[in-house]
């Protein structure tokens, strides 16, 4: 999978210069609602996102990627909708990947509810 390949090269390159907390890197006219909460009874969290950009609407067939450190933990595609869900366990240090057209890579770290 080549946009797996890409996307954990370019992840793991850019682990020594993280942005700060919630911050978005590239995809200038990116529009990312991201919900994060935990699944009930569980020690698994649940992120479910929809990507738009400013002047082409949803941007379907974007691979997502949550990773831990160097490590994938969950992978997938957005839909027409832009939608797209992934899940990982609470206790692990994640990074939310979305690689656009032109590779460009957009990061966010992301925080359980209750510990930010």
């Amino acid at each position: 999978m080549a946009a797996l390949e890409r996307v954990a090269r370019m992840a793991a390159a850019d682990v020594a210069e993280q942005p700060p907390a919630g911050a978005v890197r590239g995809g200038k006219g990116i529009h990312l609602d991201l919900e994060v909460r935990p699944e009930p009874g569980t020690e698994t969290l649940v992120l479910g996102g929809e990507l738009l950009h400013r002047d082409h609407g949803y941007l379907a067939d974007v691979p997502a990627f949550l990773m831990s450190g160097h490590e994938i933990v969950d992978q997938a595609m957005t839909d027409g909708l832009g939608s797209f869900r992934l899940t990982a366990q609470t206790s692990e240090a994640l990074r939310l990947c979305l690689l656009l057209e032109g590779d460009h890579l957009i990061e966010i770290d992301v925080e359980a509810p209750g510990t930010g």
